[in-house]
């Protein structure tokens, strides 16, 4: 259900459906659940009102979520929609959409070493965000870690003092990848800070212990980075700035940079083929926001990053977890 839209949002999808409703009654058609009965003629309006969306400048993500909303509410439509997706397929070739500006290695060590100068809460924000970059980690992905997936040497057995994450809630394990996916973090600085922080909690609890609703711990998280950048002088927003997967968007783009191994991002950034990811890859490094950044801030940055050991060692994040005996 989540791959085929449905999932969390259902108040959404049957928006779309009205919508769609009203731009069906106002050309003269029939409702969409007589239209149901008609795949290929409702096939055909859906390819029409793809057009119209797009001369209206709506998003491509609207219509794809509209196809969404009426194979979710017609389960019978599943694959008789095939000129509807090619509408939108021709769309993503117009406009392929936009990469985030990715996070620099020098702004993340100058960000964590600003929270760990802040103290609490913002000591576990910098755990989170670190361990985002180092993992390349979706936003979601980091949400829905509980501390029972984040497995220690100890814990998983391995012999080399890596650490694994388990992500049981990924965006390719939805569709064709595999069911449970991990991320092996080989930092020693990072695994440090993760067992102090979160060596002797439950298992149940959050890696992100914020209370409250997914929406609201979401959106916490998004109002910390925004507040903490903004506090460097570094731009917040997707437009002329960075948002929360710039994490994941610089993570990828520092690891290319540094192997030039394609394969081996693939698998880093846990991606079904080659294929999806390479216009990502390619438009990354061309990002303009931290060189647009004055001198004298990015000055600043990288003379806070060099203080970074030593704030680790100041706010009790440098323990070493237990060994695999």
């Amino acid at each position: 259900m989540r791959a085929q839209g449905a999932g969390s949002r259902p108040e959404e999808l049957e928006r779309l459906r009205v919508r769609f409703g009203v731009w069906l009654a106002a050309g003269g058609h029939p409702n969409l659940a007589a239209l149901s009965a008609d795949p290929v003629r409702l096939d055909g309006l859906l390819a029409d009102y793809g057009q119209c969306l797009w001369s209206s400048d709506e998003s491509q993500g609207t219509f794809a979520e509209t196809l969404n909303a009426v194979r979710h509410k017609y389960a019978h439509l599943q694959y008789q929609l095939k000129g509807a997706w090619q509408v939108r397929t021709a769309w993503q070739h117009l406009e392929p959409g936009t990469s985030r500006a990715p996070f620099p290695p020098v702004l993340l060590c100058a960000l964590v070493a600003a929270c760990l100068l802040w103290g609490s809460p913002w000591v576990e924000f910098a755990v989170c965000i670190a361990l985002c970059f180092e993992g390349a980690l979706r936003p979601g992905e980091l949400l829905s870690l509980a501390r029972v997936d984040v497995r220690f040497p100890a814990e998983s057995g391995s012999a080399d003092g890596s650490l694994y994450i388990i992500l049981r809630h990924t965006k390719t394990s939805q569709t064709r990848g595999a069911r449970w996916q991990h991320v092996r973090i080989q930092s020693p600085r990072l695994v440090r800070m993760l067992w102090s922080q979160l060596g002797r909690r439950a298992g149940s609890d959050y890696v992100f212990a914020y209370d409250g609703t997914p929406s609201a711990r979401a959106a916490r998280l998004t109002a910390m980075l925004a507040s903490a950048l903004r506090e460097l002088g570094v731009p917040y927003g997707s437009a002329n700035g960075y948002v929360l997967s710039s994490l994941r968007a610089g993570a990828i783009t520092t690891l290319y940079q540094r192997c030039g191994d394609l394969q081996r991002v693939r698998w880093y950034g846990r991606w079904d083929s080659l294929r999806s990811m390479e216009h990502y890859v390619q438009e990354l490094p061309q990002a303009t926001v931290f060189a647009a950044l004055s001198s004298a801030t990015r000055e600043q940055l990288a003379a806070l990053a060099r203080l970074l050991p030593q704030l680790v060692r100041r706010a009790a994040l440098d323990q070493e977890p237990p060994p695999f005996v």
